[in-house]
């Protein structure tokens, strides 16, 4: 069975979901506020260092 899905915010969530959801057959649409998809100066990098350092400092 495949169902029309909607996501709402095309962050690293909502695109990761989109993809697993696409892949299982599924039609996808996501919706994003935002007038630019990536705006410049993000990088998935530094957020995921940014991440790890959280976790290091006992999410602090």
């Amino acid at each position: 069975m495949s169902f029309k899905i909607a996501i709402l915010g095309a962050g690293i969530g909502g695109l990761s979901a989109a993809i697993a959801l696409q892949r299982a057959g599924h039609e996808v649409v996501v919706y994003e506020q935002s007038r630019q998809f990536l705006r410049q100066n993000h990088n998935f990098v530094p957020l995921r260092e940014r991440i790890g350092e959280r976790v290091n400092n006992g999410g602090q």
